[in-house]
């Protein structure tokens, strides 16, 4: 738990999490679940005394992605890339809160938290902007990885082809699909809720602004790198 804006780390059972969650005014929940469902676990939002929120769904494994606009609150389920496979990160954001719920120890929480000092959030939807922010440069951070690999194989298939490269070739197809085939469903579903929300005349000025402006990162490598071969050489 993350008291904001003083940015007082507290760890804590989730008995801890409901109460602050219940009184507090400005406050970022990170929750961690084991990897694989326990027997009899209870729904999650339950226990955090969310139930109101009509999310039941929080925390449940196999989830597909996401994002939903009730009243003053919204929910969702951000794909994020981590080393060879993609996860799930489940939020839910209020006017009070932003509640972050994940299998396992993914390295986005993290690199999340890491910004606020330097970025300040001044609410939970801040805070939430930050973290699809940080999911979405996962993926390129995967697309920007995978791209002098693919150079540098198609250079040596250009002077000599062996089988060794025809595996990593289709290693990295299958990687570039896993990046596509997940991230796509999230961006159409999240694209068609926050248009309709941010278009809502009871939507903030300020806040409207910041979506129509995102953050421009360096670097950035649009589409599939696959797709991009080099054109300074000719074709074999």
């Amino acid at each position: 738990m993350l008291s904001m804006p003083e940015g007082t780390l507290t760890r804590g059972h989730v008995s801890q999490a409901r109460e602050r969650l219940a009184t507090s005014r400005f406050l970022f929940v990170d929750v961690e679940l084991p990897e694989e469902t326990m027997p009899g676990e209870q729904p999650l939002a339950l226990l955090l005394g969310l139930e109101a929120e009509d999310v039941a769904w929080l925390g449940r494994k196999g989830q597909s992605a996401r994002a939903e606009i009730f009243g003053d609150s919204a929910a969702f389920v951000v794909p994020a890339v981590d080393t060879d496979r993609v996860i799930h990160v489940h939020a839910l954001v209020t006017e009070r809160y932003l509640v972050t719920m994940h299998r396992g120890p993914p390295p986005l929480i993290g690199d999340v938290t890491a910004r606020f000092p330097a970025e300040s959030p001044p609410d939970s939807v801040a805070m939430l902007f930050l973290l699809l922010d940080e999911a979405m440069e996962t993926y390129r951070r995967a697309a920007v990885q995978a791209l002098p690999e693919v150079e540098d194989l198609e250079d040596a298939m250009f002077r000599r082809r062996e089988p060794e490269q025809l595996y990593r070739l289709a290693r990295l197809r299958r990687t570039a699909a896993l990046l596509h085939h997940t991230l796509l469903p999230y961006h159409r579903v999240a694209e068609e809720s926050v248009t309709r929300r941010v278009m809502n005349r009871g939507f903030h000025k300020e806040r409207r602004i910041g979506v129509g402006r995102p953050r421009v990162r360096p670097n950035r490598v649009p589409g599939d790198p696959l797709h991009h071969p080099r054109q300074d050489r000719p074709g074999p």
